[in-house]
């Protein structure tokens, strides 16, 4: 049976949103909700906290990453990966910042290639914040394997006491 008054809607086109956007909400989710998937092992260290002129805090997280977890191409003389960091910070509030990316590669000698594979890659990046309860949430993603883990840490800003960490 027909009818004349129906319509026939579709969508022209589909686009998928990347890798990037897909890693991006997990970052924020594990700072919103507190769930985190962790296979590549990171770790999150909030270091000393560093108060500022304009009564903000510098709070410097410290990121392992096991260097044996990623795919090490060959260069000339050395082997490289390259990664991607996004972070998220929340507050007891609910408010979050927005998602920060950065890119990195990590270079590795082949000479020290067997035991740079049993260490983890090491990196510091800096969240100025308000006094108060944080969620600090960070993405690691393997651009060569697109394999990506999440882990976060909860922070008192202000008294230097790190609470909890996933």
């Amino acid at each position: 049976m027909a009818r004349e008054d129906a319509r026939l809607r579709y969508r022209l086109s589909y686009r998928d949103s990347g890798n990037e956007h897909q890693t991006a909400d997990r970052t924020l989710a594990a700072g919103l909700l507190g769930v985190a998937e962790n296979p590549l092992g990171i770790s999150l260290e909030c270091q000393e906290q560093e108060l500022r002129e304009d009564k903000t805090y510098l709070v410097p997280v410290l990121i392992r990453i096991p260097i044996g977890e990623l795919v090490l191409l060959p260069e000339e003389g050395r082997h490289q990966a390259q990664i991607s960091v996004f972070s998220v910070v929340t507050d007891e509030a609910g408010r979050s910042s927005d998602v920060h990316e950065r890119s990195y590669p990590i270079d590795i000698e082949n000479e020290h290639l067997m035991t740079a594979v049993e260490q983890d890659a090491e990196f510091t990046i800096g969240m100025v914040l308000r006094e108060g309860e944080h969620r600090i949430a960070v993405s690691i993603r393997d651009d060569r394997s697109s394999s990506e883990s999440t882990a976060f840490v909860d922070v008192m800003v202000g008294n230097g006491s790190e609470f909890a960490t996933e």
